[in-house]
């Protein structure tokens, strides 16, 4: 699932995790021909957005925004990102919350 992912970057920070996290949307929010939503997750402790930006029709980036109380990360991937892998993403986010 993994062998087609150039990177992977991970930021985190341990205070002001809602600013942090409504700036990183803004700034996607504010590239729509670069940036688009793929996936959101909603909850009354956890934000987290994911975010996609294509070529060709394929998915090249994909940018995961988490904000849980104060803490902040975003996590980014870069590659060619495959189906597999978001369904693998989406269902560890799904199955945190259930």
């Amino acid at each position: 699932i993994i062998s087609s992912l150039k990177s992977m970057q991970v930021l985190s920070v341990d205070a002001d995790g809602v600013t942090y996290y409504q700036k990183a949307l803004q700034v996607a929010q504010d590239n729509p021909k670069r940036f688009e939503p793929y996936l959101s997750y909603e909850d009354e402790n956890e934000n987290c957005q994911i975010i996609v930006r294509k070529r060709g029709g394929a998915i090249v980036e994909l940018i995961m925004l988490v904000t849980e109380e104060s803490r902040f990360a975003i996590i980014n991937f870069t590659g060619i990102i495959k189906q597999e892998f978001i369904s693998t993403l989406t269902n560890s986010i799904t199955r945190k919350h259930s």
